[in-house]
């Protein structure tokens, strides 16, 4: 019976996301923007377009220095003990 229940439910999500939405509009300012505030958009757009990059790229370089430091630290302990 729950079954039942549950793919009535279901259709009933999938019907109603069918028929109601309405159109939307992907930005609601970009085409009522002055031409003076295009370039912040322009900006904005290339700063989200460019960040996950940074972030990742900060992220490996991060990493990378941990990796020499504990390398540098590890062979120094090597000289002293030999």
């Amino acid at each position: 019976m729950a079954s039942v229940a549950r793919q009535s439910f279901l259709t009933f999500l999938v019907l109603m996301s069918v028929v109601i939405p309405s159109p939307a509009w992907g930005c609601s300012v970009c085409f009522l923007a002055k031409k003076e505030n295009l370039a912040a958009y322009f900006g904005t757009g290339v700063l989200l377009s460019v960040l996950p990059f940074l972030l990742i790229g900060g992220i490996g370089f991060w990493l990378y220095r941990q990796v020499k430091e504990r390398a540098r630290s590890f062979n120094a302990m090597r000289e002293e003990d030999q």
